[in-house]
């Protein structure tokens, strides 16, 4: 099969990615715009990269319908965990409106799994829209593994109202007890705590050096924790300002959120709600976050201050 690399002619597939599909990754959020939600995500798809990173390609079916492959090797995450690590982002038809829920996209996945394994990569995961009935059919039919499955949550902040509680920013003096409440913490469900080949110790070391990335690095630009000595949650915050006057508005995004324990009165609740009014006072207009579906105690704190179902997403990976 013939692979042409997409480095070459990201200016010609720009408006077929754009509009080849019939959703977009925030479209159910109610008011962002939805060609600004395409050109942010067909922008992240495009951007520049190292070519020793880049498995972009796009590839004929045998239907006569080319399709992009974007996928790449991870440099930080190969390094950390000690071997290859890609992920792939999507498969897209090359044609606007050329989605079809019953396209056969195993020939695409064959060609990325064979690049993948000439670039010494030894791990594969995907992150797979719900509704992309194809890639998800094609991943499985190739031997990918579903190793979490994801639900997104949204609530608009306009006239968001919820008790108060004593919580505030995390600073650099919390990182020893936020490590301590990391390793207490215990989500069996994330998709590297349900990934046996990572296993449970790699899982904690890679939580462990995330929140301390988030304090000391900018991982996040913002981490919210209960206002007491030993706090037992935490929620750090991103409030991706730069895509705001594409979406036509501000959306703030929890991103990684824990708790020693959800029955131990460890103000996750309270945490949850303060990043809401935080990202409020910092101008945000709405918040997004995803947990896994069998995350029930996530998933009832969401639904108690408010928040509603989104969309759905799949998690795969494969061995090479």
């Amino acid at each position: 099969m013939k692979l042409t690399l997409l480095a070459s002619r990201s200016d010609d597939v720009r408006p077929l990615i754009r509009d080849s599909v019939p959703w977009s990754p925030l479209d159910f959020v109610k008011g962002v715009s939805p060609e600004g939600d395409r050109a942010v995500h067909t922008a992240a798809l495009l951007r520049e990269i190292n070519p020793a990173d880049d498995l972009r390609f796009s590839c004929p079916l045998p239907d006569d319908l080319d399709v992009a492959v974007f996928a790449e090797h991870l440099p930080w995450d190969s390094e950390f965990f000690g071997y290859g690590v890609a992920r792939l982002q999507g498969i897209i038809p090359l044609r606007a409106g050329g989605y079809r829920a019953e396209a056969d996209y195993t020939p695409a996945v064959d060609a990325l799994t064979a690049l993948a394994r000439s670039r010494k990569i030894r791990y594969l995961f995907a992150v797979v829209d719900s509704r992309d009935l194809p890639t998800s059919r094609a991943l499985t039919a190739r031997g990918f593994s579903l190793i979490e499955t994801r639900l997104h949550f949204h609530i608009s902040l306009g006239d968001y109202q919820h008790r108060r509680y004593r919580c505030r920013l995390a600073t650099a003096a919390d990182l020893p007890c936020l490590i301590a409440l990391a390793r207490a913490a215990d989500n069996p469900f994330d998709r590297f705590n349900a990934d046996p080949f990572i296993g449970k110790a790699e899982a904690a070391r890679l939580i462990e050096t995330w929140i301390r990335a988030s304090l000391l690095h900018g991982f996040a630009d913002a981490t919210c924790i209960p206002d007491m000595p030993n706090p037992g949650a935490l929620c750090t915050l991103k409030y991706h300002r730069d895509k705001a006057a594409a979406w036509n508005m501000s959306i703030g995004q929890l991103v990684l959120a824990m708790a020693s324990s959800p029955r131990a009165g460890n103000g996750f609740v309270g945490v949850i709600s303060e990043s809401n009014y935080h990202l409020k006072e910092v101008g945000m207009d709405h918040v997004v976050f995803s947990t896994q579906i069998t995350n029930r105690a996530a998933i009832r704190v969401g639904e108690h201050l408010g928040y509603k179902y989104g969309k759905g997403e799949y998690v795969f990976r494969l061995l090479l």
